[in-house]
Order: C-alpha cells, then structure tokens, then sequence
C-alpha cells in the first residue's frame, strides 16, 4: 500500500446529512439531543434511527444492529460524514462481519477516537478511506470544546483548511537530527490498537508515523503494550511515533505518572524519532488529526493533510 491514500472525501456543505452512528458504547440522551442540536447548528442534517440504543451488556445495541447501522451509514449515498457518538468499547467486535462488506465508491469523512481506532484501522487498510481521529459528537454537543477546538474541527468538517499542523517535542536524538520525513499517520487509542495485534486487522505501521493516545492506564500497562510493539515489530517498521494525549493512570500509592517514565525509555531503546505534545486524545483539547493522507514531518513540525476535496 502507498504511504498514503488518493482517495479524498468531500467537504460538507449547509443542507448535508451526517449519519450519527453508536459502533460501541451509547451516550446519556442528553448527550446525544445536544449532538443532533449542535449538528443542526452548524446547518447540517443530522440522522439518527430511533431505534440507536437498546442497550446490551456495556453496548449501544446487539453486534448485528450496529452493524446493520454503522455499514448503512458508510454506505448510504445520501450522507456526507459518518460520526461517532462516542467511543466506549464494541467496535473491534464488529469487524469480521464488516470486512465481508465491500467498500463503495464514494468516500465519506468518518469522526471519532478511543475505541472508534478499531474503525479507523479497518477503514484506512481495508477501504484505503482516509477518516479524521477526533472528537466524538457527545463531546461536541456539550460545553466540553474549547472554542478554538471546536472552530478547528467545524474548519476540517467544511473544507476550510487543507491541511492541520502541530508543534512537537522531541524525546530522543532521532527526533532532534532526522530530515523531512514524508509519509501519513496511523495509530489512535493504544489499548484498542494493542487489543488488535495478532488479528487481520492489526495495525499496519510500516513506513508511517504511528500516533498514540491513551485514558487512566498505569505505567507497568502502558510499558507491557509497548514491549508487544517492540517484539512484534511494530517500531522497527514505523518511521516515527508521535505521543498524543495521555490522561490519567496515576499509581495508588505515590500519586505518579509512572507511563512518563515508559515513553521516556521507549524513546530511548527505539531507533526512530519520538516525539510527545500533539493534543489529540482524552484531554481537555482534543484536536482533530487526520488519518491515512500525506504527512510531513520536519523537525519539531507535524503538518497533514485533511483528506478533504479541495474545492477549485
């Protein structure tokens, strides 16, 4: 596969329906009346089934409902974006019945993070979509958003900007020398990603920059992901790793943040650049950061392209 892919979705318009979509967990119902409010703010047309959430175990709807939904949603002519709720778990469980779909011409723009990883690894290796890792639409129909965040996101969601960059901190002396790097991103919420490894559809780093995030995990945790990493190959194949957001995941007894020290000694045992301080994750800024488009890295700089049609 290219490092990344031609295909681009296109940007929404006033009057555009965006497929509201409950892959894994539900939201409260407020949450989702203030997405749908938030979407038609914006001048979109939300569309959402009144049958979204008949909650099983800690699922919005049983495996086959969310399916039947999530594959009508990307395949669905009429739509423009397909987002997510919200994260939570169940995405990955969906999988083998999605990888019998086939994928349909039209590319569409897919939003989410956390356990909406799983999605977007299937959909940037299997359909070669690209998809935008961001905020779900709970978050963005409540009073969490920064301004700023939430004018970044409704930018890439009309086409207004082509490309997002971010200022980085290296961690190691690969990070500190390297030259232009010129690939695309990967990754998402390290947990899911590591919860796929050994699957067909594990995640695919060779060459790319794999970007990771993660909520409320100690450090032994953190550090037992990144061992699997390095024994299956996964850094030896990447052309860098960039940290995103880690919330959380204090020690009991000392109060400290022990996966610091984690990504510390990764950074120095791997032999690729690392890097920390793209806000992108569970943290109070959640920018959007896309997926699977040309990206370029030139020392402390991230920029990639959004995916987007650009207008002429």
């Amino acid at each position: 596969m290219p490092a990344y892919t031609n295909k681009t979705w296109i940007p929404l318009q006033a009057g555009d329906v965006v497929d509201i979509v409950a892959p894994a967990s539900a939201s409260t119902p407020q949450e989702l009346r203030q997405g749908v409010a938030y979407l038609k703010s914006l001048g979109l047309v939300p569309r959402v089934p009144k049958d979204l959430y008949d909650k099983r175990f800690v699922f919005s709807n049983s495996d086959q409902y969310r399916l039947k939904h999530l594959l009508k949603s990307l395949l669905s002519p009429d739509s423009r974006a397909v987002w997510a709720i919200r994260g939570g778990y169940g995405s990955m469980r969906l999988l083998p019945m999605l990888a019998k779909a086939r994928a349909p011409k039209q590319t569409k723009l897919l939003l989410g993070l956390s356990d909406i990883t799983s999605l977007h690894i299937f959909l940037n290796q299997e359909w070669n979509w690209p998809t935008v890792h961001g905020p779900v639409l709970a978050r963005m129909g409540g009073d969490h958003p920064k301004r700023l965040e939430r004018s970044e996101v409704e930018r890439v969601l009309f086409g207004r900007v082509d490309e997002l960059s971010y200022r980085l901190t290296p961690k190691n002396k690969y990070a500190r020398s390297h030259g232009r790097i010129r690939s695309s991103l990967t990754g998402g919420n390290l947990e899911v990603i590591a919860g796929q490894q050994g699957t067909p559809w594990q995640i695919e780093a060779r060459s790319k920059i794999l970007f990771i995030e993660e909520v409320n995990e100690r450090g032994y945790r953190v550090d037992r992901k990144f061992q699997n990493f390095k024994l299956s190959g996964v850094f030896d194949e990447a052309s860098a790793v960039v940290f995103g957001e880690f919330v959380g995941g204090t020690e009991p007894d000392t109060g400290r943040k022990m996966w610091k020290d984690a990504i510390d000694e990764l950074a120095a045992t791997v032999k690729i650049p690392v890097y920390t301080g793209l806000r992108s994750g569970h943290g109070h800024v959640q920018r959007p950061v896309p997926f699977n488009t040309e990206a370029r890295l030139e020392g402390r700089v991230l920029t990639v392209k959004t995916g987007a049609k650009i207008r002429p």
